[in-house]
Formats: structure tokens, sequence, C-alpha cells
């Protein structure tokens, strides 16, 4: 799979084209993540709730941390897990 940036770039479009969804965390919540978790190694955009209720939120995998942010919250209101505390 060649990963050049105007490939990168097409994708990003059709993501938010396609899916209506952000292709990618935004600056200011990934400065967020790594001030309470350390590196953010994965993030997805999650567009349903436990209920099967469209409601918008970030997953995010740091360093240190599980980390899921209610982005339609106001304020943000975000879950934190420890990542030690998670097992499968």
């Amino acid at each position: 799979m060649n990963a050049s940036p105007a490939n990168l770039e097409r994708d990003r479009l059709l993501i938010g084209r396609f899916f209506d969804q952000p292709a990618q965390l935004p600056e200011e919540l990934r400065s967020a993540c790594e001030s309470i978790g350390g590196d953010v190694h994965l993030y997805a955009w999650c567009d349903l709730d436990a209920d099967r209720v469209l409601r918008g939120r970030w997953v995010v995998i740091t360093a240190t941390s599980l980390l899921i942010l209610e982005d339609e919250a106001e304020p943000a209101s975000w879950t934190v897990i420890p990542r030690d505390s998670i097992r499968s």
C-alpha cells in the first residue's frame, strides 16, 4: 500500500465526504490527550453509543491510558482508563 502524502489526503477527503466524520484527531484534542496520557498511539471517531444512538465521541489510546471524549458534551467530558487496568 502506498502511503504517499497525496494518497493520505485523498483518504481524508473521502472519509469527510462520504462518512461525514472527521478524518483525523483535531490538534487541540491531541495536545489535551498527550497532556493526560502521553504520546497518542491510536485514535478513532465513534458515532454510535452503546445504545446505538448517534452521538459523536473520540476514543484515544495513549502511552498510559484509554481516553474517551464525549465530543458533543459541554464542557467536554473525559473518561480516563489506565491501560494497565485493562485485561483481556
